[in-house]
């Protein structure tokens, strides 16, 4: 668990997820046996784990006594799980929950997890009641599995798990069921696993029957998932192993996910811009799709109405700027000119794929262009397009440089166009594009290309 020593919010696109103002709340905490270290409050946010801090942004510590009693207040806590810290540095920490009232917790610095008491906390009473039970069954299990080293029969070890099995579930039943309106049963309830019915035999139909129901344990008019340790991991999980990685079945599991959250204001607001910014940094060929779809679906519509207005207008500046340029896409037919003054159509040409290389020669030398086709795959042409470039220096520098493939500018007519719809800022951009000119390769290398190319081939 990695921890930061200074407060910090996550900024997904300069919008952070700041606590909402509260009324101060307190924590109260007695240390048998104290050490002459700083006690913290950690909490989760995504996949990561801050330290809370005071209104100047420095660490806030327990103030104790010479008794080893402390005390914490914050305006910060909300619902949800968070951390006693005791040694960042060592990874020493201890989970407690907060549903929104004050808390007094007692503990020996020795024997941190077995000696934790709660005052008036019924919630976190359960959740180490749960805790403890999982420890004892673990060490049922590592003395059940000593046996097996032994030689014991290998039948008389599966009943005794199927047995430690029927315990757990047991318990999880009866607690799950008796305090279901507590934060505790909610939280294991919801960092559950979903079981897949015995009836399905085949591989495919417990994939099938386990993505349907992947969330089922999980409520999303909880605000306070946000809170918590598996949130984030199990949406990581269900876009990226759970999804067929292309765009449109992505795009269909953004859009499910969030849905979920529509009647959860701070949920809603939360997936939407975790979403955003996880594909606006994707290294995925296809993360401008997905990108391009969250903010069309949820920030051009005034869904995202917490944005403040010049934020929303970069965003939307951002998605025009790659809306034609996204795979899928159609370029727009356009004119290339020659060294000598030929001119030639992309539509004109027929081959199965064309290769779009914009480049420019203040930072590209021609030996490194000519190394890169050496190996182009059969039915594809290469188009080297000078993008810094007039009819002048092109003739200039064919005539000093060997070119295999020989370049060729964009017509002036033609040229602010392209610019625009292909979003030409950076000095090298590679598209592949099919013979109807749709682009199936954006923002590759040419190696990257060929073996596009060569997939398709073989399909």
């Amino acid at each position: 668990m990695k921890l930061r020593l200074a407060t910090y919010f996550l900024f997904l696109f300069s919008f952070s997820f700041c606590f909402s103002v509260l009324s101060q709340n307190t924590i109260k905490l007695t240390i048998k046996n104290m050490q002459n270290e700083k006690v913290m409050i950690a909490y989760f946010s995504g996949d990561k784990q801050y330290i809370l801090g005071n209104k100047n942004g420095k660490n806030q510590y327990f103030k104790f006594d010479q008794n080893g009693n402390g005390e914490f207040k914050s305006e910060e806590f909300k619902k949800g799980m968070y951390l006693l810290v005791f040694s960042a540095e060592k990874n020493e920490f201890i989970q407690f929950l907060y549903d929104e009232n004050d808390l007094n917790i007692s503990l020996d610095r020795n024997s941190l997890q077995e000696s934790i008491r709660f005052k008036n906390s019924l919630s976190n009473t359960l959740f180490f009641q749960h805790v403890l039970f999982i420890k004892k069954l673990t060490v049922e299990k590592n003395e059940i599995l000593k046996n097996l080293k032994k030689g014991v029969n290998d039948d008389t070890i599966s009943k005794k798990m199927s047995l430690l099995d029927k315990k757990y579930k047991q318990f999880y039943k009866e607690f799950t069921n008796k305090y279901s309106d507590n934060i505790a049963a909610q939280f294991l309830k919801a960092s559950n696993e979903v079981k897949i019915p015995l009836t399905y035999k085949t591989q495919q139909e417990r994939f099938v029957y386990y993505k349907a129901n992947y969330f089922n344990n999980m409520n999303f008019n909880h605000e306070w998932l946000i809170r918590t340790p598996f949130f984030y991991k199990k949406i990581m999980y269900y876009l990226e192993k759970l999804t067929t990685q292309n765009p449109n079945e992505i795009n269909k599991s953004v859009d499910l996910i969030i849905e979920k959250a529509k009647d959860n204001p701070e949920l809603f607001k939360y997936l939407v811009t975790t979403l955003l910014n996880k594909y606006a940094k994707s290294k995925m060929m296809f993360g401008p799709n997905i990108y391009a779809h969250i903010v069309k679906t949820y920030y051009v519509s005034g869904k995202a109405n917490w944005v403040e207005k010049t934020q929303l207008a970069q965003i939307i500046e951002n998605y025009n700027n790659i809306k034609n340029s996204l795979l899928g896409s159609k370029v727009n037919d356009f004119q290339l000119i020659s060294s000598t003054g030929e001119t030639s159509k992309l539509y004109d040409d027929k081959s199965e794929y064309k290769i779009l290389y914009f480049w420019n020669t203040d930072y590209i030398s021609s030996k490194k262009l000519n190394d890169h086709f050496t190996t182009k795959p059969q039915n594809t042409k290469v188009y080297s397009i000078l993008k810094n470039s007039n009819k002048n220096h092109l003739k200039n520098f064919v005539t000093s440089e060997k070119q295999l493939f020989p370049p060729t500018i964009i017509s002036d007519k033609d040229r602010s166009l392209v610019r625009k719809e292909l979003f030409l800022h950076s000095y090298l951009k590679v598209f592949l594009l099919n013979k109807n000119n749709v682009i199936i390769g954006n923002g590759i290398s040419i190696k990257q290309a060929f073996e596009i190319i060569n997939q398709y081939s073989k399909q």
